[in-house]
Parts: C-alpha cells; sequence; structure tokens
C-alpha cells in the first residue's frame, strides 16, 4: 500500500487498504468462531484411518480390509489359542 502511494497509485493503495480491512475482520470472525467451538472434539475411527492413509500412503480402504480379513479368520485364530 504504502509502494502504491509513493507511486501515486491511489487507486491501487484504496483496494490495498480495502482488501486489508477485509482481512482483519475475517482474522477476527475465525478467532472469535474458534473461542465459540468447544474444547472438546470427537476424534472417531474415520479420523484415525484418514491420518494414518494420510502419513503411509495406505489407501482407507486397504485398511479397513486388514480389519475384515482379521474377523474372517478370527474363529481360527481363537481356535489356535
Amino acid at each position: 500500500m504504502k509502494k502504491a502511494i509513493s507511486e501515486k497509485d491511489f487507486e491501487r493503495a484504496v483496494f490495498l487498504r480495502e482488501r486489508e480491512i477485509e482481512i482483519k475482520e475475517e482474522i477476527e470472525r475465525t478467532k472469535t468462531a474458534a473461542q465459540d467451538e468447544s474444547a472438546a472434539v470427537d476424534v472417531t475411527r474415520a479420523d484415525i484411518e484418514e491420518v494414518i492413509s494420510s502419513w503411509t500412503g495406505i489407501p482407507v480402504t486397504s485398511l479397513q480390509m486388514e480389519e475384515a480379513d482379521k474377523l474372517l479368520h478370527m474363529e481360527e485364530t481363537l481356535r489356535s489359542a
């Protein structure tokens, strides 16, 4: 904005000032919204699977398939124990 003023580009300076005000208002709205939300957030199994999937690169469906495979072989596992 200062550069636009020094270059006598007042239209650009006004635009930048208005944009600055919009951004500051958005920051305040975001802060207020964050404070209004409760501190406790429920984390579900799906959330955890999604994070692990993003970390490992293994699709969520593969993680779920492993779980399904374990359930299919549960009877055999219990008999062997």
